[in-house]
């Protein structure tokens, strides 16, 4: 399984607490096409590697398993470990700088070959193309452009897609993606992942994350809903 496949993919964010809770999400989104399965970061908080281990028995060769640990420090010895439990692909924070974190993230992907995702929550829109074109230079193997609910619900400046096109005109051929998060009613953009990942699609993005209320239930609704959102997405391909 090619873990940056065709363009663009979809991520499942599996935000559970306990597995107990996580693991029929994560079914629902393997059945339904998904090509990342992200463990959240609640999931990993909540649960440990465990989280990774039980989660790739559920993608199997289907889907690669994403780590969002949006760690800032010790990421060689976490890094081994969580490729150890199954991990492919896992997070970075580096919002503000933290290079040193990247190097040692680099440095477990020649050790063991997982892969590195920066994570640019909690920058600022104008610092996204600078901030974007330092990374792909250090070498990551992808960037991902995350407008955070804690951002929006304070201080609502932008929408989630916003940057794509600029970060995409620095970036050569290194991925980039965009939190397409599901607005609750009464918060935020008021738009639903629907809206959010079409504008990210327009604008040129790699792959899109989804979760909330598509990948936060596992009913009839769920799986039509998120399996029509596969499709979407897949349908794009070039």
């Amino acid at each position: 399984m090619e873990i940056f496949g065709k363009r663009p993919w979809i991520q499942a964010a599996i935000d559970k607490f306990t597995l107990e809770e996580a693991i029929p999400c994560a079914q629902m989104a393997v059945d339904c096409g998904v090509d990342w399965v992200e463990v959240g970061t609640p999931l990993i908080y909540g649960e440990g590697l465990e989280s990774i281990r039980e989660l790739k028995k559920i993608a199997g060769d289907k889907a690669s398993i994403m780590v969002d640990f949006k760690i800032r420090t010790n990421v060689y010895d976490i890094f081994l470990k969580a490729k150890e439990a199954g991990c492919d692909v896992a997070t970075i924070s580096c919002a503000g700088g933290n290079d040193p974190a990247i190097i040692e993230g680099l440095r477990a992907r020649q050790d063991c070959g997982i892969k590195i995702i920066a994570d640019l929550c909690g920058s600022e829109l104008q610092d996204l193309p600078k901030r974007t074109e330092d990374l792909c230079g250090l070498g990551v193997d992808a960037v991902i452009l995350h407008y955070g609910d804690d951002q929006w619900f304070y201080n609502y400046v932008r929408e989630m897609a916003d940057g794509v096109r600029e970060c995409k005109k620095v970036a050569g051929d290194v991925p980039i993606g965009c939190c397409c998060g599901y607005a609750p009613p009464g918060k935020g953009t008021g738009l639903d992942a629907y809206g959010n990942v079409i504008e990210a699609i327009k604008q040129g993005v790699d792959w899109v994350v989804v979760g909330g209320a598509l990948t936060g239930e596992h009913d009839k609704n769920a799986y039509e809903r998120f399996g029509f959102l596969c499709e979407f997405v897949h349908s794009c391909r070039k």
